[in-house]
């Protein structure tokens, strides 16, 4: 397993309902695009000022599971089965953490047609 590129992130969670808080991590908080030995992808989510603990893990299933901000200052979403993460990405590795995410998309989903569209 190794870490292919990552960014330093802003990350917000916005519950799907009442059961799960809305939370605010750390301004240190880490989002990394892994690959593993058996030719797997994931996006990763950390928050450096808690003991590197783990916000999100999500296994690169389907080409939409990451939607692009419409600029620099607003936040690109990853959905989970109880909410949205929102990021908000370092400007210093902004464009090259979308550069490598693409590569990786159109790697795994050769054959879709896929845009990697910005949120609506």
């Amino acid at each position: 397993m190794s870490v292919i590129h990552y960014s330093a992130s802003r990350i917000q969670f916005k519950s799907n309902n009442r059961s799960t808080d809305d939370h605010n991590y750390s301004d240190r908080s880490l989002v990394e695009i892994r690959a593993y030995d058996n030719n797997e992808f994931s996006l990763r989510a950390l928050d450096i000022n808690n003991n590197n603990r783990k916000i999100f893990n999500f296994p690169l299933k389907r080409p939409d599971l990451y939607r692009f901000g419409n600029a620099i200052n607003e936040p690109h979403e990853t959905d989970s089965n109880t909410g949205t993460y929102r990021l908000w990405l370092n400007g210093e590795s902004y464009d090259k953490f979308h550069e490598t995410y693409r590569t990786v998309i159109e790697m795994l989903f050769p054959n879709q047609s896929i845009a990697l569209k910005r949120k609506h």
